[in-house]
């Protein structure tokens, strides 16, 4: 009788696991492959919801202040190629593994550069070219900017007209200074069918030339393949811009 019953286990067990690979290799598949590109996206969109949520709650157990642990969680899925995605990641990765040494030069990095606040990473997406597409896409509808350059090295079809802010120069950063910068400029289109911005003329109050230069470099790098002069320039290219750089936003 043991010996029938020590039968019938090994036939439940044994049959169990070939359900259980049946479901892996067969239903499961099944059901993403019925699945529409919506319907997948969504499934994807709240996984990356979880596991967000779960390494903001690492973040925030490793001693970050809140805002960096949020917008370091927030990166890390959806700006990766930012700054604070690169710590954020780091950080993150090391409370997992328990491998803490090393956490706290991050971690510091993080505050001093305060690399986890919407103007980093509006600055960011603008400097630094996104890893795919998607992360393009997903900067020009978070903060209103896209970065210019190729992605992988390779051209882009079309030439984006909108326009962020210069990146914050690193020293005034450093020292914790504000500016407001006004710029005048005029916009011409080029041999290219590009417009661009040429005899342009900036001053900072307060702030200094270090503003000016960022501001300056900034606008000599824009081009754009509108129909009429972009950037908010009147019908003749006269262009006037202000931009505050200040460490609060």
């Amino acid at each position: 009788m043991e010996k029938g019953y020590r039968h019938l286990e090994y036939l439940i067990v044994k049959y169990s696991r070939c359900a259980f690979l049946f479901g892996i290799f067969f239903v499961i598949p099944a059901i993403a492959l019925s699945e529409t590109p919506e319907e997948k996206q969504t499934r994807l969109d709240k996984l990356t919801d979880l596991v967000q949520a779960q390494d903001e709650i690492l973040l925030r157990q490793s001693g970050l202040r809140d805002d960096d642990a949020k917008w370091g969680a927030w990166a890390i899925y959806h700006q990766p190629s930012s700054r604070c995605a690169t710590e954020a990641r780091s950080i993150a990765t090391d409370m997992k593994t328990g491998n803490t040494q090393f956490m706290q030069i991050s971690m510091l990095r993080m505050e001093k550069y305060n690399l986890c606040t919407p103007g980093a990473l509006t600055q960011d997406a603008i400097n630094i070219s996104p890893v795919s597409e998607r992360e393009r896409s997903t900067m020009e509808d978070q903060w209103g900017v896209t970065n210019e350059k190729a992605l992988y090295g390779t051209a882009q079809k079309t030439v984006s007209c909108r326009i962020g802010a210069p990146p914050y120069p690193e020293e005034m950063s450093e020292e914790g200074r504000s500016a407001v910068v006004k710029l005048q400029c005029h916009v011409v289109k080029g041999a290219n069918d590009l417009w661009h911005a040429e005899n342009c003329s900036a001053n900072s109050d307060p702030g200094g030339s270090a503003f000016v230069d960022a501001s300056l470099d900034y606008i000599s790098k824009r081009s754009c393949s509108s129909a009429t002069p972009p950037w908010g320039a009147d019908k003749n290219g006269n262009l006037h811009i202000t931009w505050t750089f200040s460490m609060n936003n």
